[in-house]
């Protein structure tokens, strides 16, 4: 595939994530004698890119699922609420009606309903935590594609740098800024991965939690 295309193509999904490297656009006439090793590298980071933009997509697909999992476990929530009042006004009924039977049997749904609860809290806990572990993962994802194309940058603008001085212009490309910049992203990836990992600690911890009330059993 053509450099350009496979450029153009992962960077179409890279817009989407707010991490795009804030250099100035390189000419592509200023790239008219870059190096074999120079054009290869760039065909090699283009491909990276679009490897990385599906991580990308896959890892914010993740996050969408999990926030519709929480969705749907507030509800659940919700409903074992509501079932809750429903048993606290038959428990009241049966009390004035002096129904003992019928208050054990209550007691008994109202304790199991109070379980259920509790569980399903739990879970939305663990839920919640999975989730902010699944959206740094994303936000590793988008700093890493943002990182290939700081990359493909600095390789132009060394290519154009040397192009402009060989021709003797008075103000070459800074190549400094296009490595400022790249190194910048490396540092921010590795503040991410620490982050990450404190997260999927944090993630073990609500599951352990979530766990041991006995939910799913």
């Amino acid at each position: 595939m053509y450099k350009g295309l496979i450029l153009a193509a992962a960077f179409a999904g890279t817009m989407l994530v707010g991490c795009v490297t804030m250099t100035e656009k390189i000419e592509p006439s200023l790239l008219t004698e870059a190096t074999a090793d120079q054009n290869a590298q760039i065909d090699k980071l283009g491909k990276d890119a679009i490897v990385k933009r599906e991580d990308r997509v896959a890892a914010e697909k993740a996050v969408n699922i999990a926030e519709a999992m929480i969705a749907v476990s507030k509800e659940q929530i919700r409903t074992y609420e509501q079932v809750g009042k429903l048993y606290a006004a038959q428990n009241n009924l049966y009390t004035v009606e002096g129904s003992k039977d019928k208050i054990d049997a209550v007691a008994k749904s109202i304790d199991a309903n109070n379980k259920k609860t509790a569980q399903e809290k739990a879970n939305n806990d663990y839920l919640n935590i999975w989730c902010d572990q699944l959206v740094c993962e994303k936000e590793l994802r988008e700093l890493e594609l943002a990182s290939i194309f700081a990359q493909v940058d600095l390789i132009k603008a060394t290519a154009a740098h040397d192009f402009q001085v060989k021709r003797q212009e008075k103000k070459p490309i800074d190549v400094s800024a296009y490595q400022k910049n790249a190194d910048e992203i490396a540092k921010k990836i590795v503040t991410k991965q620490s982050d990450l990992k404190k997260a999927v600690e944090k993630t073990a911890r609500a599951k352990d939690a979530r766990d041991k009330t006995g939910y799913g059993a």
